[in-house]
This record gives C-alpha cells, structure tokens and sequence, in this order.
C-alpha cells in the first residue's frame, strides 16, 4: 500500500460555513470532512489550525463539531479587522512550513482569493502540494490558476452529497420494514430530508436529482395496494440483501 503524505489542515471557519450552508441548505459535518480527508492523507487531527471570527451568532452545534473531532477553533484575535482570520492563517501556513520539514501537503478549506499568495509561494517556492478543499462555485479563480501541478482542488460537494445519500437511504430502508408505508415519492422524499437536516426542500431536491443522475437513487413506476400507480423513489437493485442487512443493521440495530 502507499504510504499516504504528510499533511496539515488549515480551515478558514467563515468561508467554509457560510459557503456550505448557502449552496446545501444545512451545516457542514467535519466529522465526515476528516474521514475523507484521512483516507487520502496523514493528517494529526488536533494539530489542525481553525480560525474565524467565532461569536454568539455561531451555530453553537458547529463548534462542538470541530472540538470532537479534537479541533480547537480559534478566535481571530483582531476579529474587529477584516480579513485578520486570513491574515493569521498565512502566517500559521508559514510558520509550519518552516517548522516541520518533512510535511508534504497542505490542506487549505477555504475559497477565498485572499490565500493566492502562501498558497503560491509554497507551491511555487517550496515545491509543496497545496489543496483547496471547498464548495465547488465558491473558489476564487485566482487560487484556480496558480501551478496545475501542485495546487490540487477538491471539493466539499461530494462530502454534502453523501449525506445526503446516507439519509435517504435510511428512509427508503426504513419504510421496507412498515408495511402501512408506501414509499417515498420525488416530493414526500425532499420534504423528509429537508426534515431531518433543517433545510430548505427545494435545495434538497436538487441534490435528490444528482443522486439520480449517478443511479445511485432510481425513480420506478410501483402499483399501490389501492391499485393506484405512482412513481416512488427507490435505491437500485443493485444493492443486495447483504448489503441492506449491513444498513438496517447500521441504522436500526437489526438483521434480517
């Protein structure tokens, strides 16, 4: 197996909230954002650098997000300034570029042009991976356009849309098991996610589309005890039994 890069984190908390929660209607998940980001690099969870303008009006939720995934943000400490999270973030990029030698790439969640400049002078001049990680739409094209070869980019919609999948599959999986339910319709879907994750269903519903168009959720003509036809949303055969045992498993606590 090859052995995964070195890497350290550095999230912009303002960009990256606000972004996500504009373009998907619910509030980032960094648990997930750290699964992903652990699969492809070795990163130290609680070396992470997190800095914004952290008041009352944070969702007090989010916070505690980030602290149990043993991420301590911080408040900037010229919150009345604009632009001083940026500002702090550049100089902790530097400072661990020095101070850690062998460290090979840099995470940065944030789409704001305001980095271009660390972002090009790691890449540029210390030869260091550096990746956007953010909500695809929200990246300023000037941290788009520095060296293809070593400033990547990834984004956080992929991240938002299996969520997404995860909720819908436990709801079409649940009403299996209750045979007073018909099923999930495109709408009575939406409305149902948009429940569970606070939000509004319209947004859902464009997501609820992509889930279709990669096969991943399959729309099917089903004929109604009342002999009544809708089309209902259902996931692929393609999912066997052993498959759906491991969800209700997962979500439910059973097997069958």
């Amino acid at each position: 197996m090859k052995e995964k890069k070195k890497a350290k984190l550095f999230i912009d908390i303002d960009n990256i909230i606000i972004s996500f929660k504009e373009k998907f209607g619910y509030e980032i998940d960094f648990k997930k954002v750290l699964d992903f980001i652990e699969k492809k690099l070795s990163i130290i969870k609680s070396e992470t650098i997190a800095i914004g303008n952290i008041n009352e009006s944070y969702n007090k939720a989010i916070i505690e997000n980030l602290r149990n995934q043993g991420i301590v943000p911080r408040k900037t400490e010229h919150y009345r300034k604009a632009n001083s999270a940026d500002a702090e973030i550049c100089i902790e990029m530097l400072i661990h570029n020095d101070i850690y030698t062998d460290l090979e790439s840099f995470v940065l969640m944030t789409g704001d042009g305001d980095f271009r400049k660390v972002v090009a002078h790691l890449a540029n001049h210390e030869n260091k991976e550096v990746i956007i990680f953010a909500v695809n739409g929200s990246i300023s094209k000037s941290l788009q356009n520095i060296n293809k070869d070593l400033v990547k980019i990834w984004y956080l919609d992929e991240i938002a849309l299996e969520r997404l999948y995860e909720v819908a599959e436990k709801a079409i999986i649940e009403v299996e098991e209750n045979p007073r339910h018909w099923g999930y319709s495109f709408k009575t879907l939406q409305d149902k996610i948009a429940y569970e994750l606070d939000c509004l269903p319209d947004i859902i519903g464009e997501q609820i589309s992509k889930l279709i168009e990669k096969g991943r959720l399959v729309q099917e003509n089903k004929r109604l005890d009342n002999g009544e036809e809708r089309r209902m949303i259902e996931i692929p055969n393609e999912l066997n039994e052993d498959t759906k045992a491991k969800v209700k498993k997962k979500f439910f606590g059973f097997k069958k």
